[in-house]
């Protein structure tokens, strides 16, 4: 299985900013509102080769806006997008 993701060490602060951190970025968010930060996983199969890949995109969400973070792609919206 192929993987292509960073690892991303979640936590919250006592005052409710939460924060993601890998070691290329850091990402928080600030307590304005209802909040989340999670992570998204997805395992894709290629049908042709039977090749399987495990993705997982990083999510972090203010007010009902999410952004999803995928290495160097950065999705602003308010869907619910699947890997």
């Amino acid at each position: 299985m192929q993987n292509n993701f960073a690892d991303f060490q979640i936590s919250q602060d006592p005052d409710g900013a939460r924060h993601a951190v890998s070691p290329e970025l850091a990402v928080t968010v600030l307590p304005d509102g209802e909040s989340k930060i999670f992570h998204r996983n997805a395992i894709k199969k290629n049908s042709a080769t039977g090749e399987t890949t495990h993705l997982r995109a990083l999510v972090a969400e203010l007010n009902g806006v999410r952004v999803y973070i995928m290495g160097g792609h950065i999705v602003v919206t308010t869907q619910d997008m699947y890997l």
